[in-house]
């Protein structure tokens, strides 16, 4: 078990890392990231149904991942989403504190 350092596990300092390069990647990419209003109009309707739905796609990211769920196994959408995470820590997390 790491011990803890300035207030992040040493454990999780790589992915903590990893996950802050992949959201700003894609919060710098418009057609992943969707303004807060897409959002905001999107659970306005939600709560206003009688009988809102269980998920609701919202936002420019959300059908391919919902198409990748659907379409590979458990093990093969993991595989990706972590290949997605270290592949945007290595080339786009250059300016981000480096893991200790």
């Amino acid at each position: 078990v790491g011990r803890v350092t300035g207030g992040l596990h040493e454990a999780y300092a790589k992915q903590a890392r990893d996950s802050a390069a992949l959201l700003g990647m894609t919060d710098a990419n418009p057609r992943v990231a969707s303004p807060p209003t897409v959002i905001a109009k999107a659970i306005g309707r939600a709560v206003t149904k009688r009988r809102p739905r269980v998920r609701y796609a919202v936002g420019g990211g959300a059908k391919p991942v919902l198409w990748l769920l659907a379409v590979l196994p458990d093990r093969g959408f993991d595989a990706v989403v972590s290949f997605a995470f270290r592949f945007a820590g290595k080339h786009f997390g250059k300016d981000l504190p480096a893991a200790e």
